[in-house]
């Protein structure tokens, strides 16, 4: 069935609407897979393959699951738990053991909010929340409004008991804790739901630093798969190191090193042809490095119009144009990011490189001057990387065209965010070009380099590892086309906090920036953004409430019970981290929690005062007490500030490790959000 639309406004609410429904559907799916889990853990602790656990076995278990409990406590829920008549007494078959294991899950911490919104009184242990008072709680405390049908599927799929007519305390902790309806993100973070219409330099992209390698960058691994896997995570833009091979097929490696070598046609095939959409419609950006002879790169040339067709975008700029085109226009479209040649050169005419006034790269790498191939050229349309003509030259930003990209090292690049004139003036330089920012050479480790300044100067495509920045100099460059490049290969926490921005609008690999990094009229000083007229400050109140089956260290011995803490951290503006006087703000630590990772409460409350929420990350670490030594990461999540939704929260923990999941693993969350 199609669907069309009056207006972008109804569009909205109609997508907003089926995507309620989805997120409601798949609720239904998250109390399966915890049921998933305990079906596992009773099997691992199903030792002797009966097919009922003993008492001696559930305590076992329980050590396993990160909880002290006293012996009486546990006897009285195993009790409890043995109910089913047909079952031999003093065992738990698998029915009974998980509701042993939700009985041992009690959230007692949520009997205040399931009161005030049921019949009964607090005195009243048989308390019951109607579908009437439930769709009630949903708007009131969650912002969001379900219907009554709805509502009775939903206490259908979470309450335990056979009374499915209204949800009982533990229905509605189950509801609560598994329910993709109280996921901290907006269920709109799903959907391509930002305007794609506006200039490419309008947009973060993801981009990707060295995609071709596994490993570090003297001796590592490069592969083909590098190439698939950062594509399919929605990576919008890669890279390609190419160089002469000695049988005539150019190659693409690490030069100068020791990396592996693999065949450009390969990547071409096997993974752009093949995978350039397979997350994203939105045009990808192929940058290359040219170190190829006339003839190879030729076949470069025929390689790529060949294996890539239609989707290699050849046509011309507009020369009458004076902005990037859109996302939108580009769908499906493949950019080829490289020199061309000016007019009035031929291939036999040497050109300087692009990156040779930069001072990351070695002297004895730097490239003397090149041919280009008229074939790589004609690839060659919005993205022409030119050398940095400099911000006092004649021929500088004035005299450049919107399609014209220079390249920037880190160090190269934080020297012009150090200085107030200098920023302001890249500020101006990038309203409408598209610069490249890439790690330094001794990040040989493939490590990230610090994110957030670029970003928030507004920088969109680049080469560096993933990473994550944190520098007083950060500033914000209005509607640049910068791509921040990352080390896709590298799991660490630049690359942690580039996944968890680009989560966004889809996981369409562009993330529409704030207007005042959009609107060159907007007065705007990279140094000191207090000024920013259409910027309202947030006030930010979160409660850690509860933790849900924290696991343990890497590591932990066998029966180690943790002690977790929870860290809260605001991540953006440098004013929004830290004072006038150096100090560290917007920040927060709980109390530890002894002896239980299984399902911990600690109650705490923490406010915060944002003053770029449009720049600002939420950024949570769960942690372990240690008595000697270092407190190990449990778990941790990070998301922009604008995506979070206020209410009961429930936050699913990750690792930094490929920002994997730690199911069942989880934290609940009281939000509350305050516009200044």
């Amino acid at each position: 069935m199609d669907l069309i639309a009056e207006t972008t406004s109804i569009r909205n609410t109609w997508a907003n609407v089926i995507q309620h429904l989805i997120v409601a559907m798949k609720s239904l799916d998250e109390e399966k897979k915890f049921k998933l889990f305990l079906k596992r853990q009773f099997k691992n602790a199903d030792k002797d393959g009966s097919g009922c656990l003993s008492f001696e076995e559930c305590q076992d278990l329980i050590s396993q699951l990160n909880i002290k409990f006293p012996a009486d406590k546990v006897k009285a829920l195993f009790n409890e738990a043995d109910f089913l008549e047909n079952q031999d007494k003093g065992t738990l078959c698998e029915e009974e053991f998980i509701r042993f294991s939700y009985n041992l899950l009690n959230r007692p911490e949520l009997r205040p909010v399931f009161l005030k919104y049921c019949i009964g009184s607090s005195s009243d242990g048989n308390a019951r929340m109607t579908v009437e008072h439930l769709c009630q709680f949903m708007k009131e405390e969650q912002k969001y409004d379900i219907c009554r049908e709805e509502g009775k599927q939903l206490i259908e799929a979470f309450e335990p008991s056979a009374d499915k007519s209204s949800l009982s305390l533990d229905g509605f902790s189950h509801f609560i804790m598994f329910s993709d309806l109280h996921h901290i993100l907006n269920s709109q973070t799903k959907l391509v739901y930002q305007d794609m219409s506006q200039p490419m330099s309008h947009y973060w992209i993801a981009s990707s630093h060295n995609t071709y390698l596994l490993g570090n960058q003297i001796s590592g691994e490069s592969s083909v798969d590098g190439y698939i896997r950062s594509l399919k995570e929605g990576c919008r833009c890669v890279e390609l190191d190419c160089w002469d091979g000695s049988d005539g097929e150019p190659i693409i490696y690490h030069g100068w090193t020791l990396t592996t070598k693999i065949l450009f046609k390969d990547v071409i095939k096997d993974a752009i042809a093949k995978y350039a959409f397979a997350a994203s419609d939105f045009p990808l950006i192929l940058s290359i490095e040219n170190h190829c002879s006339l003839e190879q790169q030729d076949k470069m040339a025929d390689y790529m119009r060949d294996l890539l067709g239609d989707y290699l975008f050849t046509s011309p700029p507009d020369e009458e144009a004076s902005v990037m085109p859109s996302p939108d226009s580009l769908k499906k479209k493949i950019l080829v990011k490289a020199k061309r040649l000016p007019p009035g050169k031929s291939p036999d005419d040497e050109l300087v490189d692009e990156d040779s006034n930069d001072d990351e790269v070695d002297e004895k790498r730097k490239e003397k001057a090149k041919k280009i191939s008229q074939k790589l050229s004609d690839c060659v349309n919005y993205i022409h990387a030119v050398h940095f003509p400099g911000f006092e030259s004649e021929d500088g930003a004035e005299k450049s065209k919107y399609y014209h990209m220079s390249s920037f090292g880190e160090n190269k690049t934080m020297s012009i965010l150090a200085e107030a004139d200098s920023a302001t003036k890249f500020v101006h330089y990038n309203t409408r070009q598209i610069s490249r920012i890439y790690p330094g050479a001794a990040r040989q480790d493939s490590s990230n380099l610090k994110i957030l300044p670029p970003w928030n100067a507004g920088c969109q495509i680049g080469t560096f590892t993933y990473t994550y920045i944190h520098n007083k100099c950060d500033l914000y460059f209005r509607f640049f086309y910068i791509s921040v490049a990352l080390n896709y290969q590298t799991e660490d926490k630049q690359n942690f906090i580039n996944a968890s921005k680009f989560a966004d609008n889809g996981k369409s690999g562009y993330i529409l920036k704030p207007n005042f990094l959009r609107d060159p009229s907007i007065s705007y000083s990279p140094l000191s953004p207090s000024g920013l007229a259409d910027q309202s400050s947030i006030q930010l109140k979160i409660r850690v409430i509860s933790g849900l089956q924290l696991p343990k260290p890497g590591g932990a011995v066998e029966g180690e019970v943790i002690d977790p803490y929870v860290k809260l951290r605001i991540r953006g503006h440098p004013d929004d981290e830290v004072d006038s006087d150096g100090e560290k703000i917007n920040k927060g630590k709980t109390e530890a929690v002894k002896n239980n990772g299984f399902n911990p409460v600690w109650n705490q409350e923490f406010e915060f005062k944002i003053q770029i929420p449009a720049l600002a990350f939420l950024d949570i670490k769960v942690k372990d007490l240690s008595q000697s030594g270092t407190d190990n990461d449990l778990g941790m999540f990070c998301c922009p500030l604008l995506t979070i939704q206020e209410g009961y929260r429930r936050v699913p923990l990750k690792s930094y490790a490929r920002n994997q999941d730690l199911h069942p693993a989880a934290l609940l969350l009281h939000i509350q959000v305050n516009h200044q």
